[in-house]
């Protein structure tokens, strides 16, 4: 009898060695992949306002940008800051979109590659218990232990050498014044005519809004702006051009002014009246934090001259002190510094929460990244956990009935089916803890496109080749623009349904002009991007 439940014991605890096997073995598979797209959250369906703040030494670098809707070409958007601007400029579309991805949370996006395996290990327990529970003969319950304990095994192996096996696969006009105003600065900023202005009144702005073709404000903005102008504010003026009607989607504005401690302001935009998504990034010596935002991502950035990309090469960017944030992107070094340290602020803040400006206040620094999971990766977690605790719930019950009984004892069906149900209801309950018990997010995925890198073996190697360029001679008297477009046409007849965009963003490209020629950049999600010569000096390959 002890020699019989000793066998027992082996055999259940080599069952639950296979089990944990498994799923180690799927947690290996999911990461084994090369050049893995990088999951990053995306704002919920509201309006959303994006920025940073760069705060250094009494000095505040806002760089801002929102979405608008509307008809027409143009778009009037007004700034107030505490003190007149010492500088602005645009910032180029993709930097905000990288400090999206690079400076992140932690995301998990993809788990479905566990459940072939849980299922096929699903399948053999219930043939395992349905013949320990049913079969009279001792040897053919042995035999059959064997063949089982054979195939997990088997199942471990492949698992382990599934990953290592698919790597080797794989200027501005002048404006009309109006009496009570004052114009402190007026330029022309990429897209935008932007004016500094001071108003001695809500009205007298009002006034020179309508007089320089700008919305008028409404009424429940013009007591807003009249405590701005009390508190001795400016306010910024950028018309924007936009083309036709829909989301337009314009360059962030940099803003520059003195204040003695980071600002970001809100109460314009609370006369809106509706909730709006806020994701603030503050750069700083120190830590901090904003109510009613929530920190994200809490971390301190080192420069380094050599930071590993996936190109193959080394270049310069920032490196996370205690996370494994990288950013790389060629204007991180106008608001990044040695030793600074980021916040990532985010939240949806109601109309009540923006009757006054967000000052975020300096706290201690203890590093911080929240973990995220896509919808689908939360589903395909709960069912992967549901599953393990069904196998588990039938291994161990049928060792506990199997236990009880004489060897040459079979049990009742009604027996093998209250097991079958309890071990269902421990399964869900489970599945169901586990999808309750994580946090989750709309995401999306950005990696290194194969179109572009079919591009580049497209441009060295010639045996694919860009139609249109081919056609004339590749790219020969082409300038910058027409190669964009001879670029756009291949990219959309290699893959049409992904869109690929002329900017400095991640999984996009520029082209740029040099002393040497055409040269097209590649931009990973972290800024990194490499570097190709499409042209020489003279226009040609």
């Amino acid at each position: 009898m002890i020699s019989s439940r000793w066998n027992g014991c082996t055999t259940l605890v080599c069952y639950l060695a296979i089990v944990i096997g498994l799923g180690c073995c799927q947690t290996v598979y999911a990461d084994g992949k090369v050049y893995p797209g990088k999951a990053y959250k995306v704002p919920p369906s509201i309006p959303h306002q994006t920025a940073l703040i760069s705060f250094r030494n009494g000095l505040e670098t806002l760089v801002v940008q929102s979405n608008f809707k509307g008809p027409g070409e143009e778009f009037g958007w007004i700034v107030p800051v505490p003190a007149v601007p010492t500088n602005l400029e645009a910032v180029s579309p993709g930097f905000l979109k990288t400090l999206n991805t690079a400076l992140g949370p932690s995301i998990t996006a993809n788990t479905h590659a566990s459940h072939p395996s849980a299922l096929a290990l699903l399948c053999l327990v219930l043939l395992w218990s349905c013949v320990s529970l049913l079969s009279k003969s001792k040897s053919n319950r042995r035999v059959l232990h064997l063949f089982l304990l054979i195939v997990g095994v088997g199942a471990i192996v492949i698992g382990i050498l599934m990953p290592a096996l698919s790597r080797t696969r794989q200027l501005a006009g002048s404006s009309i014044v109006i009496e009570g105003t004052h114009i402190h600065a007026q330029q022309r900023v990429d897209q935008y005519d932007v004016t500094v202005i001071e108003a001695d009144t809500a009205e007298a702005l009002n006034q020179w809004l309508s007089a320089n073709q700008y919305m008028e404000l409404e009424a429940q903005d013009r007591g807003v702006v009249d405590q701005y102008i009390q508190e001795q504010w400016v306010f910024v003026a950028a018309r924007l051009h936009h083309e036709g009607e829909g989301i337009a989607y314009p360059h962030p504005l940099s803003i520059t002014f003195v204040t003695k401690a980071p600002i970001y302001p809100m109460r314009l935009t609370g006369t809106l009246e509706s909730a709006v998504y806020v994701d603030l990034f503050v750069v700083s010596d120190s830590a901090q934090i904003c109510e009613p935002l929530e920190v994200e991502v809490r971390d301190r950035l080192t420069f380094q001259e050599n930071v590993p990309t996936r190109y193959d090469e080394t270049l310069s960017g920032f490196v996370g002190d205690h996370f494994s944030h990288r950013l790389g992107h060629p204007l991180a070094n106008r608001y990044f510094w040695d030793g600074c340290v980021v916040s990532r602020l985010c939240g949806i803040v109601a109309p009540d929460d923006m009757q006054q400006d967000f000052k975020p206040l300096q706290t201690q620094f203890n590093p911080l990244q929240k973990h995220y999971y896509s919808f689908s990766a939360a589903q395909n977690r709960s069912v992967g956990f549901g599953v393990g605790g069904l196998i588990l719930s039938l291994i161990v019950g049928t060792f506990a009935i199997r236990s009880r009984l004489p060897q040459d004892q079979i049990v009742g069906l009604n027996t093998v089916l209250k097991l079958f149900v309890v071990s269902l209801m421990i399964a869900v309950g489970v599945g169901g803890a586990c999808y309750l018990s994580v946090s989750k997010t709309e995401t999306e995925t950005i990696g290194l496109r194969k179109a572009m890198m079919k591009l580049h073996h497209a441009r060295y190697l010639e045996h694919v080749g860009l139609i249109v360029a081919s056609e004339q001679g590749h790219f020969e008297g082409y300038n910058v623009d027409q190669i964009d477009v001879a670029i756009q046409l291949f990219l959309q007849e290699y893959n049409p349904s992904v869109k690929f965009q002329r900017e400095d963003s991640p999984g996009n490209y520029t082209l740029e002009l040099s002393d040497h020629g055409v040269i097209l950049k590649l931009y990973d999600e972290e800024g990194f991007y490499q570097t190709f010569m499409l042209t020489d000096h003279q226009g040609t390959l």
